[in-house]
């Protein structure tokens, strides 16, 4: 996988840049912060950069509330320099547009799932976004684990390298998969419980404890036969485990706080202190998913808890997931972790070893521009 740091001359080409802008909260994200690096080093390079993102879900059709019209005046301010953007999906206007385009220029295309070939990963689509570019550059690691067309099939019509932030996701959670120093403790909460227990099978020889919380700790409960009341449970994952309860890295809440129509909302003060005497012991934390409700005050004790816990000194702290990653924000510790991931599923899935289509696609190609 080449960098684009090592790309040769960059002035004066079009370099189509797959960024991941999938955020409601332009101001305040950290994923719009961290894109704005590659398009900064393209530019100080002489290149015309062509910002291309996906936001929400509109299945192929225009969503006015998905345009991303609005993301470009938050790029407008962040990086304090003009972005044209481009809000209609006619390509022979596109590249007209873009061939004005001199060294420096930025464009920020509309929604790409405004088109089917999107999600589909169209190749017909591919083709016709590569020839608005001389070369593509993927910074978009969130969205890494799908196979689209603006993050697979692209790479086989342009000379394709990964971007900083691409290139800093990968070296750090390769980092905590190959060599992790130990203690290593790994926690999982939130949703996706079926994504998490493949990291858990993925990662078990490597780590020393892994604490549970949220859907995956409910349906290991459940699994135990314990009272979990009407908690949402993953029904799907039971059989798969059912032989991994009496693993003894693994480490469920003793005690919780019940919210509102008798659900778990929180771990519980033995369970909080349980977990936190385990962080304190680690060098490596990775944690990935909320352990309770963090949106309402009264159910952050066990979220905020860790979120303090793993920003002390000596632990190398790696976070991700979109709810993780707004709590490490609403607490102002976005710089105090070491490593906070852009990828909620996509952290999941390269933890757990899966295929990562944007990704392997770069690691394939075999030239440099």
């Amino acid at each position: 996988m080449k960098a684009v740091e090592n790309a040769k001359s960059l002035k004066g080409k079009r370099v189509l840049l797959r960024a991941d802008l999938n955020t409601e909260n332009l101001k305040d994200s950290y994923k719009v912060h961290r894109a704005i690096n590659t398009i900064k080093f393209l530019v100080r390079k002489g290149a015309i950069v062509i910002v291309a993102s996906h936001k929400g879900k509109p299945h192929g059709k225009r969503v006015e509330k998905e345009s991303l019209k609005s993301t470009a005046s938050a790029l407008r301010k962040l990086l304090k320099k003009p972005v044209q953007f481009l809000p209609e999906w006619d390509f022979a206007e596109l590249e007209v547009a873009i061939k004005r385009g001199r060294p420096g220029k930025i464009f920020l295309l509309e929604n790409l799932r405004f088109n089917r070939g999107e999600e589909e990963n169209d190749h017909t689509f591919a083709h016709r976004l590569a020839g608005l570019a001389d070369m593509y550059v993927n910074d978009a690691f969130a969205s890494c684990h799908r196979a689209h067309a603006s993050v697979e099939a692209i790479t086989n019509y342009l000379p394709s390298y990964a971007g900083l932030l691409l290139m800093e996701e990968v070296e750090n959670l390769s980092k905590v998969m190959k060599s992790p120093k130990k203690p290593f403790t790994l926690i999982l909460g939130g949703g996706k419980a079926a994504d998490k227990f493949a990291v858990i099978e993925k990662l078990y020889p490597k780590v020393n404890k892994i604490l549970v919380g949220g859907v995956l700790a409910n349906t290991f409960l459940f699994a135990a036969g314990q009272n979990v009341g009407q908690s949402v449970v993953d029904e799907s994952l039971l059989h798969h485990i059912k032989p991994w309860l009496k693993k003894k890295k693994i480490v469920l809440p003793v005690d919780f706080e019940f919210g509102p129509h008798g659900k778990i909302y929180d771990l519980g003060r033995k369970a909080r202190q349980e977990f936190l005497q385990i962080i304190r012991k680690s060098q490596t934390v990775v944690w990935n998913g909320p352990v309770g409700y963090f949106e309402q005050q009264e159910f952050r004790k066990g979220s905020e808890m860790i979120a303090r816990a793993i920003t002390k000194k000596g632990i190398y702290s790696v976070v991700g997931g979109g709810e993780t990653g707004t709590l490490i924000e609403e607490m102002n510790k976005q710089n105090s972790v070491s490593f906070l991931s852009t990828g909620g599923g996509a952290m999941l899935a390269f933890l757990a070893g899966k295929k990562m289509p944007g990704i392997d696609a770069l690691r394939r190609k075999k030239y440099i521009s």
